[in-house]
């Protein structure tokens, strides 16, 4: 299976908005966004409403999936690619060899270790490789 894991911090509900709205519905390349909430945030922020409903407002409900404890390497191997704001979990995404987007600074957000100075709109339109289905 391809997707993209995509890793969620604290007020970010626009910048979801905003991956949603850019997330190409007729792409069947991709068929999912995983959305993993980082520890910190699964306390104190619910975003499983706000999920639902604008993936089912946007018609791809049945493509998008949030993860919590999950096996980190085994889901990076199996990945597209990874989008993160500022998370260890991209650097985890370099050591195993997982394309990586990074939409702020971070301190692996390397030309040549990430795809670096990559927007949102550029986001769908990379060539990542293939990955196992």
């Amino acid at each position: 299976m391809k997707f993209y894991l995509i890793v969620i911090l604290t007020l970010l509900r626009r910048l979801l908005g905003t991956l949603f709205c850019h997330f190409p519905s007729m792409h069947q390349q991709i068929r999912a966004l995983l959305l993993k909430i980082i520890q910190i945030d699964r306390g104190r922020v619910d975003y499983s409403k706000f999920i639902a409903d604008l993936s089912q407002e946007l018609n791809i409900a049945n493509r998008v999936k949030v993860v919590h404890n999950v096996y980190l390497p085994t889901l990076l191997k199996n990945a597209i690619g990874t989008i993160t704001i500022n998370s260890i979990v991209g650097l985890s995404s370099v050591y195993h060899e997982t394309p990586v987007i990074c939409l702020d600074r971070a301190m692996y957000n390397i030309e040549r270790l990430t795809a670096k100075d990559v927007d949102l709109d550029g986001v769908w339109c990379l060539e990542f490789g293939s990955s196992s289905e």
